[in-house]
């Protein structure tokens, strides 16, 4: 597997399967082009908190509370949550529109229509966020 993002953080928690890993958020960020989207108020946090698969060959013996560890994500999993947090949303809306206007309604509410659709999708990303953060993407590297 190509590991695309890597970031060095240091571990806040451990349970059997998964690490809790705190990110200095901005240590590599300078360069990104879509950091605006992470911290939309160009104000970025303290630390983000992490949730990190660790591998079958390591044990969570191996790790503790304090130790610095280094955390990455594939391509794949990458892209799946940039379409599943921004793609899905802009197509809904702007499928929600168009449907509204084929059906002959005015254009207000068409862009309510539009609007809606994108926030049920929100709702529903929101209520199934345990689903979706029970397998976490980030793998502990290094």
């Amino acid at each position: 597997m190509e590991y695309s993002l890597r970031h060095h953080g240091i571990v806040t928690g451990i349970s059997s399967r998964t690490l809790s890993v705190s990110i200095a958020s901005g240590a590599d960020c300078s360069g990104c082009a879509v950091k605006s989207v992470c911290h939309p108020g160009g104000k970025p946090q303290d630390e983000i908190i992490v949730k990190a698969t660790i591998p079958r060959s390591e044990r969570t013996s191996n790790f503790h509370i304090g130790d610095k560890v280094e955390i990455s994500i594939t391509t794949s999993k990458r892209m799946r949550a940039i379409l599943m947090a921004l793609v899905m949303p802009c197509l809904l809306l702007v499928c929600g529109a168009f449907t509204a206007i084929w059906l002959g309604t005015s254009q207000t509410m068409a862009a309510t229509m539009g609007i809606a659709a994108a926030a049920i999708y929100y709702i529903i990303l929101y209520i199934c966020r345990d689903r979706l953060l029970a397998n976490p993407g980030w793998i502990v590297s290094g």
